[in-house]
């Protein structure tokens, strides 16, 4: 079973009981034991043909998966929570709403955070993981929503009926919201503050991803027409750091140095690359026929897990950061990887 291919040695060597776990994991897919504190977590979508897309969680160190949630909407993203210790995503709701759940994934303890006929969606956790941004059309039209980590409080920040409101990400200090809004006549992203208050447009420019914020929260990384920019934090004019070379920007290494984005150059397919911060020095690190779409980078800088699609057939990967070498495929039709945050040492040390 390819999910049995381990990132990193065993450790020493792992009681009988470990090891009759273990077998029950070759034998099964997943294991129904819930995690425990640790680094090395990878979570993802994949679809079953028994029971459509699930949640697993993946503990890198020793092989094993965890089934965390089923009936999971797959086109939505998952977020872990800054500690690393819960997931929010998304489930198709009854009848017709879309609906954020947040998992423990020590406990295996699942919570419905929204309820009703309504569509919420595009969970995004603040930095000090005590409030969500979400989207939701409950008064008519996508606005922005916050609410405190256990669903209460929920507040129409945007709260304006007249405009499309999308994909609200957090400042590194968790002062401001900046999403996506038509308001304006076209798409473009706007900042606003906690409590909804506009600011204004983020840039003349109309980027095509979101924000992806340098780990000194300094620094922004977009991209727009096929071109990455950076966007200072503290304002001014976007400066594009790579010609026209169909690049969607994907993120950061955890220390900043460096940054993965998805190029296409000369209408090729799409692969990823790595670059230094200041986009010199690019890297192609995968030579496939899939059209990369996501990318996470491990919470030690040392590996990148992506996802690509062939038609409608999807693969997910682990991937050395350094030089793209293939370190393991995830389950047949995985998607959508994303790398564990690093543990507070409270949780470590236990």
């Amino acid at each position: 079973m390819q999910s049995r291919q381990v990132l990193f040695p065993l450790a020493a060597r792992l009681a009988l009981m470990m090891w009759a776990v273990t077998l029950v994991g070759l034998l099964s897919g997943v294991l129904s034991a819930r995690v425990w504190p640790q680094r090395d977590l990878l979570a993802y979508f994949v679809y079953m043909p028994a029971s459509g897309p699930v949640l697993n969680v993946m503990d890198m160190s020793h092989g094993l998966t965890w089934l965390m949630a089923r009936g999971v909407n797959d086109l939505q993203p998952m977020r872990w929570s800054p500690d690393g210790t819960l997931i929010a995503y998304v489930v198709f709701g009854d009848p017709g709403g879309m609906h954020i759940h947040v998992v423990d994934v020590f406990t295996g303890e699942n919570r419905a955070l929204t309820t009703g006929t309504s569509a919420n969606f595009a969970p995004e956790w603040s930095p000090d993981g005590s409030h969500i941004a979400f989207v939701s059309n409950r008064d008519g039209v996508n606005e922005i929503y916050v609410m405190a980590a256990d669903g209460s409080d929920q507040r129409n920040v945007t709260n304006q009926p007249a405009h499309f409101d999308d994909q609200g990400v957090w400042s590194p200090d968790g002062t401001h919201l900046i999403f996506q809004s038509h308001r304006g006549g076209r798409a473009n992203f706007y900042q606003m503050t906690a409590d909804g208050e506009l600011v204004g447009p983020l840039a003349a420019i109309s980027f095509d991803t979101v924000p992806y914020w340098s780990p000194d929260g300094n620094v922004m990384l977009l991209s727009a027409a096929g071109r990455l920019y950076h966007l200072d934090a503290a304002g001014g004019q976007p400066q594009p750091i790579s010609a026209d070379i169909g690049a969607h920007a994907r993120g950061w290494s955890p220390d900043g140095s460096q940054i993965v984005y998805i190029a296409a150059p000369d209408d090729s397919t799409r692969e990823l690359y790595r670059a230094r911060a200041d986009g010199s020095d690019p890297r192609r690190l995968t030579v496939n026929q899939l059209a990369e779409i996501h990318a996470s980078w491990s919470a030690d800088g040392r590996y990148i897990a992506y996802d690509g699609q062939a038609g409608r057939t999807y693969a997910s990967y682990v991937i050395d950061a350094h030089d793209g070498t293939v370190i393991m495929r995830l389950r047949f039709r995985a998607k959508t990887p994303v790398w564990q945050p690093p543990l507070p040492t409270a949780l470590t040390a236990r």
